[in-house]
């Protein structure tokens, strides 16, 4: 799971030839992979009070259509519904998460198995890995609603916590964030998704 989860996150690098967007504590890259695929990666710095807020939020995935940004004038846009299926453990769980989105576009639709791991007593990094999963390869996946046109997504990536890395603050090629303390943590979410726009 922890080389998935670092395939996933080392997919753009801070010297790739990737777009990104700079922010003293946030750090934004992204780039097409291929003609059907983009790939992301996101990295911000949180105080360390922060960490347990964040875990507890991601983990309520039931909640996600309440508090993630939605629209609805002019255009549809955003989370519609987020359905739990399954949970296994504390954090582990297979989440069906439907996205409005304008037209001419269909609804999209991800069906995302996340695995929670920890390393805390080695290195003290905590992860999610994020799968898509679909009916031919897990029996837990809900058919896909015949009520409406929906369009099945591919998402692939992960979360990671940990400490933030010695020279991250100052790294070659992007703006210094002086302002990182000791015991703060690095975010990082990494994902690439094929939006099935053909």
């Amino acid at each position: 799971q922890r080389s998935a989860l670092a395939s996933s996150l080392a997919l753009l690098s801070s010297n790739a030839a990737a777009s990104n967007a700079k922010r003293a504590r946030t750090r934004i890259y992204y780039k097409c992979e291929t003609v059907q695929t983009l790939a992301v990666r996101i990295e911000t710095v949180i105080t360390r009070d922060l960490l347990v807020p964040l875990l507890s939020c991601l983990n309520e995935s039931e909640l996600y259509a309440s508090w993630l940004p939605k629209w609805t004038t002019p255009t549809r846009l955003g989370v519609r519904e987020s359905v739990k299926v399954d949970q296994v453990g504390r954090c582990s769980q297979l989440v069906v998460i439907t996205c409005d989105c304008p037209w001419p576009l269909e609804t999209r639709q991800v069906v995302l198995n996340a695995v929670a791991f920890d390393d805390i007593e080695t290195l003290g990094d905590i992860g999610v890995l994020l799968q898509t999963r679909d009916c031919a390869d897990d029996d837990r996946v809900p058919p896909k609603p015949h009520d409406e046109d929906v369009t099945r997504i591919d998402v692939d990536g992960g979360f990671l916590f940990r400490r933030v890395p010695d020279g991250w603050a100052n790294a070659e090629g992007e703006d210094p964030c002086v302002d990182v303390g000791e015991d703060d943590i690095l975010v990082s979410f990494g994902y690439t998704v094929d939006p099935k726009l053909e």
